[in-house]
């Protein structure tokens, strides 16, 4: 899920670029309402497929011990057997953080090394800085594994994907960011992060940043959620981004509700899509279900696994007319507020269709 705040209209962004024609063996589960709980808490946050409670140290990472490392990130068995020798999901079942924090940085990797191999057309070339905006960020989740641990440099740990010539600028943007304006410097001077309290957009015009030196990575954004609140708050951003021509990859925590609501949400918008869904091999190991009912034997309902699909699209393959100016540029009010409502009106549709899938 992503963060249940309205959204304003975008600002105006930076001109167009222009645009060419298996997983780990055990799993944690965690209780649905305890992260439902968790938002009522604090209406201002995120309902996040994954929380750690306060106070959690996360294992820390060493650096790569490898003579050299692997050519080809294929999923946590073979990452694991190379990189966390000493990882032992049998002897530690009930800590499964370790998995799940570094799901997000190889989630980024994997995702980029297919597009490489399927439409290297579409990736902005590298050698210089690229930046990229973890857009709907959490501070419980993206953000505090920014300053709890070091695992966003694993990004660097994979030269076939970003090679020595490529320093990386992470912007880390959301409504929910808590160090607004805060840089964090890693121990390699190739990898620099910094936070940004606000909506994509106006994340995309503070930094400056260019759809050609600049790719968007939504993690479990819940775009396509069923959420009104938040199918509708994400809508303008992403059309205006999309419009400019920004490559945005977005990973997806089921597929009964997210996946298929991102899809239809993209379809709304009218998104060329670059990478089509797929599983990750690189999802977190915990996942979040609905209790148990009493008296039932069968696992049932809702569920989520964060980072269990991945897709992207960049660009838009058409300006989606709907009829009330809801494709007019960026920065018109009444454009936004139909989009909006055309999005409203598909989250409610997602919501009463919704049948969950199996619990993997």
């Amino acid at each position: 899920f992503a963060t249940n705040v309205p959204r304003r209209v975008p600002a105006a962004l930076p001109p167009a670029a222009p645009q060419p024609p298996p997983a780990a063996k055990r799993s944690a589960r965690v209780p649905l309402t305890r992260a439902l709980d968790d938002a009522a808490e604090n209406p201002h946050l995120a309902i996040g497929t994954l929380r750690w409670p306060e106070g959690h140290s996360f294992p820390h990472l060493e650096p790569p011990s490898w003579a050299a490392p692997p050519d080809l990130l294929v999923g946590w068995p073979s990452y694991v057997r190379v990189r966390l020798p000493n990882f032992d999901p049998v002897k530690h079942p009930g800590d499964p953080s370790q998995i799940d924090g570094l799901s997000y940085p190889l989630t980024l990797l994997f995702a980029w090394q297919c597009l490489a191999r399927t439409a290297p057309v579409e990736l902005p070339e590298l050698g210089g800085e690229l930046t990229v905006v973890i857009m709907g960020a959490s501070q419980k989740a993206e953000e505090r594994l920014l300053w709890e641990t070091d695992y966003w440099t694993e990004l660097l740990s994979f030269p076939h994907v970003f090679p020595a010539s490529t320093r990386l600028h992470l912007i880390f943007s959301g409504p929910e960011v808590a160090h607004h304006g805060k840089v964090k410097s890693e121990r390699s001077s190739r990898l620099r992060s910094t936070c940004y309290r606000g909506d994509l957009c106006d994340a995309l015009v503070a930094h400056d940043c260019s759809p050609s030196s600049t790719v968007l990575f939504g993690f479990n954004t819940g775009c396509g959620s069923g959420i009104e609140e938040v199918m509708a708050g994400w809508a303008p951003d992403l059309s205006a981004a999309l419009q400019r021509g920004y490559l945005a990859f977005f990973s997806c925590a089921n597929d009964y509700s997210d996946l298929r609501g991102e899809v239809a949400m993209h379809e709304l918008l009218g998104s060329r899509r670059v990478l089509p869904p797929r599983k990750n091999p690189f999802h977190a190991m915990s996942i979040v279900t609905e209790p148990i009912p009493d008296g039932a034997t069968v696992r049932s309902g809702e569920w989520c696994r964060a980072n269990f699909f991945i897709y992207a699209v960049r660009g838009l393959e058409r300006r989606q007319d709907l009829g009330d100016g809801a494709s007019s540029p960026p920065g018109d009010t009444d454009g936004s507020k139909s989009l909006q409502a055309h999005a409203r009106e598909l989250a409610r549709f997602l919501k009463q269709t919704q049948q969950p899938s199996p619990v993997p």
